[in-house]
């Protein structure tokens, strides 16, 4: 008797549920027969585990995760420590523009002074 595509389909995953390698139903990790430690990631370059799905989903959560906060907030930090190396450097200016301006002052004061006592001679 000849089996349809469609039983053939249905062995096959009647066969592959019991080690979980079919597509709906793979298992979290498997256990080494030999040596008993538990296995995360598939040898087998056709299938994968349900641990292994989650670690590297995980990781390229994370990964993700800190490509949008170089993106987002490491521009915005240079640009307050620019504004404030700014805002510095301009407050600076202005002290030193005061300063000048009360040197200004107090030698018009003084000449003002010399002129005084050379009229009072």
């Amino acid at each position: 008797v000849r089996s349809s595509a469609a039983s053939d389909v249905y062995t096959r995953q009647v066969s592959t549920q019991s080690t979980g390698n079919a597509i709906h139903t793979p298992p979290m990790f498997l256990q080494n027969p030999k040596t008993g430690a538990l296995v995360f990631f598939s040898k087998n370059s056709r299938g994968q585990l349900g641990a292994e799905g989650f670690i590297v989903g995980a990781n390229m959560l994370l990964i993700s995760f800190f490509v949008v906060l170089l993106g987002q907030y490491i521009p915005s930090l240079l640009d307050r420590t620019i504004a404030a190396r700014l805002f510095v450097s301009y407050k600076e200016k202005i002290l030193r523009e005061r300063e000048e301006k009360e040197r200004d002052r107090e030698r018009e004061r003084q000449r003002e002074k010399e002129k005084e006592k050379e009229k009072e001679k």
